[in-house]
């Protein structure tokens, strides 16, 4: 069986690719969880219709 060594630069990519890797999924679940908000947030159009014609969300000009 072959010696199998890993040279410091190999351990700098790995390193790298790691860190990568979790900043990646960190991003993802930061923009999957502002999708759910947004989702679970937002009126439906009947809700939205009955606020955007009630008179006091009416502004003065």
């Amino acid at each position: 069986m072959e010696d199998w060594k890993i040279t410091s630069e190999e351990l700098v990519r790995l390193r790298e690719s790691c860190l990568q890797c979790i900043r990646d999924g960190e991003l993802y679940e930061l923009r999957n969880d502002a999708k759910l908000r947004a989702v679970y947030s937002t009126q439906t159009y009947e809700e939205f219709n009955r606020r955007s014609s009630s008179p006091s969300s009416v502004q003065e000009r």
